[in-house]
């Protein structure tokens, strides 16, 4: 039972993680939509990028699909539910600067947080819980921040934890929303080998990046979105080149 009081529905046989069909979503107040007819099928353990520039419409498809905007029109089914019932099977990492990080938590209660979608808000952390969170604070090399608020980390360090916050949930799928944006080196670097990682425990990802060089990433498939619309059909990245060509 989910933190909402509502029975998880289990997946539909053979239903794909993410599929949407002829999405239109229009932000509140706006009298043209973000997204034009949008459709697009996500297969299970595939690492997916959706590319293009600062408002082409990425992060609004995000937000549709975690449900956190209602489309205007069109279908979306996440493991072959509607987005409001499968909250414990998709995570979501939003843009950092989406975040109020003058919030008085330390880091580790921020990234505790996450598992309140598998517990419920009103039962006490388990040592499951704990360990599961030392975990992923070792994986995202924040052990030795765990007692620091959130606002006197770096944009590096923060980055790191809010993806530290998604990955506790244990989620199937991860919608990833800029994760790559003004981030160190080390951080990309960690980033990718997080991806790397997902990829060996069968799970789901989708990044939303604006980055244009996307030699090194580790994606399945590319998405270009410009002006609410699919550009072009899915992609395969491009393979690095070899040094001696």
């Amino acid at each position: 039972m989910n933190y909402s009081g509502c029975q998880h529905p289990p997946p539909r046989p053979e239903a794909p993680p993410l599929q949407v069909k002829d999405l239109v979503v229009a932000h509140e107040g706006a009298h043209l939509p973000a997204l034009h007819g949008i459709s697009l099928t996500v297969k299970k353990k595939e690492r997916v990028a959706l590319i293009g520039p600062n408002g082409a419409g990425k992060s609004t498809f995000l937000k549709a699909v975690v449900h956190l905007l209602k489309p205007r029109a069109g279908q979306i089914e996440l493991f072959g539910h509607s987005p409001g019932t499968c909250h414990h099977r998709v995570a979501y990492l939003p843009q950092r600067g989406e975040l109020d990080w003058d919030f008085p938590i330390h880091l580790r209660r921020m990234v505790l947080s996450g598992r309140y979608v598998q517990r419920g808000w009103f039962k006490r952390p388990s040592e499951s819980d704990r360990k599961t969170v030392d975990r992923i604070l070792s994986l995202l090399r924040l052990e030795d921040l765990a007692d620091r608020q959130i606002g006197e980390l770096s944009g590096g360090q923060q980055q790191r934890a809010m993806l530290a916050r998604a990955l506790v949930q244990e989620a199937e799928m991860l919608l990833l929303d800029e994760p790559f944006n003004a981030v160190d080196d080390e951080t990309r670097k960690l980033l990718i080998e997080v991806l790397e990682t997902l990829r060996q425990e069968d799970k789901t990802v989708i990044i939303a990046t604006h980055e244009p060089e996307l030699e090194g990433l580790p994606f399945d498939r590319i998405f270009p979105f410009l002006e609410g619309r699919l550009v072009d059909k899915p992609a395969t990245p491009p393979k690095p080149a070899c040094p001696h060509e």
